[in-house]
């Protein structure tokens, strides 16, 4: 998985985290998705991108309500 190598690679990288929790998502593995947004937020609140920050938590949020519709990516 591609994401996974580009974590590797760069710990630090908030992108990577949300793009594998996208993948998470689409597979079916909630609890996974909902960990790879918790550390994207985290990272980009560190980063100070609250833009995305507030879409990692949306989607957290929208995975905990069980609603699985579609995710932002604007």
């Amino acid at each position: 998985m591609r994401s996974l190598t580009t974590i590797k690679l760069f710990q630090y990288y908030a992108d990577a985290y949300n793009n594998r929790g996208i993948a998470k998502k689409t597979l079916g593995d909630k609890q996974g998705a909902i960990a790879d947004y918790n550390q994207a937020a985290q990272l980009y609140s560190q980063q100070g991108n609250m833009e995305w920050y507030i879409k990692a938590l949306d989607n957290i949020k929208n995975l905990e309500k069980g609603f699985w519709g579609l995710i932002r990516l604007e």
